[in-house]
């Protein structure tokens, strides 16, 4: 998911590295058990391999976008792309993922985690901020309409 509103497949996994180690050990999946592994191969790769299929989700993508427009006028929009590579490079590979992973780096759960207490509500930035990444999958999702780039959105949102 965090392909949607995260170009860059570097900045996610760096992003989802520290996370999913925390979880593994909250869980009780210690160093060099299995299932921790999986855990963070599944983060590495999920964040990387099925993003291909979003076109503004990783660099390549927005090079050969830029490339296509500039070189021969042809213009790659967000919504003809998806359609066109998500329920391969997408959807098939996140799944293919998920049970390459599985298979190699099978393990029983640990007991279970002591109780927490429940999050706090979102502040006024985190809601802001959840707008305006809303605002910008939805200018994504419907480039067909409008014509905007998904480089020119991307960079408003930043």
């Amino acid at each position: 998911m965090l392909s949607f509103v995260l170009p860059s497949s570097m900045g996610r996994i760096a992003l989802l590295l520290p996370v999913v180690a925390a979880l593994a050990d909250h869980l009780g999946y210690a160093q060099g058990r299995p299932g921790r592994m999986a855990m963070l191969m599944a983060a590495t790769f999920g964040a990387c391999l099925p993003a291909y299929a979003i076109l503004p989700a990783n660099l390549p993508n927005m090079i050969l976008a830029g490339s296509a427009e500039s070189l021969w006028q042809y213009h790659i929009g967000y919504f003809d792309y998806f359609w066109l590579h998500f329920p391969v490079l997408g959807a098939l590979k996140a799944v293919l993922l998920v049970v390459v992973i599985l298979r190699l780096y099978p393990d029983q759960p640990p007991g279970r985690p002591e109780r927490h207490e429940a999050p706090s509500a979102m502040s006024r930035a985190e809601i802001a901020l959840l707008v305006i990444i809303l605002a910008m999958l939805g200018l994504w999702l419907t480039d067909a309409l409008h014509h905007i780039s998904p480089g020119w959105i991307a960079l408003a949102g930043r």
